[in-house]
């Protein structure tokens, strides 16, 4: 007969929602995400880092947008980019800001032959 061994699990919400603590060793699965944590009998579920993932990784993407289908990332303050500001014509703009750009004089009529 083969061993069968069974982790508590639940969604990311109810393990949210519960906060508990998991004896040290003890495994939590959340069922939507696929993702475990380990408990060490001391630290609430919230606090827990997720198994497998290195400390020194960055995980939380809170109030943030990733669009795959256009491959653009929102609401990240531009104090948190690396570079958050670009060179129009000579004049240093900061990302999602605006400049004016002035070129050649354009009249309607130019476009019309005599």
């Amino acid at each position: 007969m083969a061993t069968v061994i069974q982790v508590k699990r639940g969604t990311a919400s109810a393990w949210t929602s519960a906060n508990t603590v998991l004896t040290a060793g003890e495994i939590g699965f959340e069922t939507d995400t696929k993702k475990f944590k380990v408990g060490d009998g001391s630290t609430a579920w919230t606090s827990l880092g997720y198994a497998g993932m290195s400390a020194s990784s960055t995980d939380t993407l809170t109030n943030k947008t990733i669009s795959g289908s256009s491959n653009t990332l929102s609401n990240i303050g531009n104090s948190s980019l690396t570079n958050s500001t670009i060179t129009v014509n000579g004049t240093s703009v900061s990302l999602g800001g605006s400049v004016s750009v002035t070129g050649e004089s354009f009249h309607p009529f130019m476009l019309m032959g005599s």
